[in-house]
């Protein structure tokens, strides 16, 4: 887990919700386990690091203006 650390606020390169990074995976070294809110469920997968990009603050605040808006 070289490009990230545990907490960090990422999202996919293509898209889609916001989500934290929980670890690195134990199964694969070069993938990362990521928790993300799901209509009130917590959702968790792994992904490769060059799937991720890190969101940044505004970025962020945009995304949960975004929701606010619906």
């Amino acid at each position: 887990m070289n490009k990230f650390k545990i907490g960090d606020v990422v999202k996919l390169k293509s898209g889609g919700s916001l989500m934290t990074v929980r670890c690195e995976d134990p199964s694969n070294n070069s993938k990362v386990r990521c928790n993300w809110d799901l209509n009130g469920l917590i959702k968790e997968e792994s992904f490769f690091e060059d799937q991720l990009k890190i969101v940044d603050n505004l970025e962020h605040l945009k995304d949960l203006l975004d929701g606010i808006k619906g």
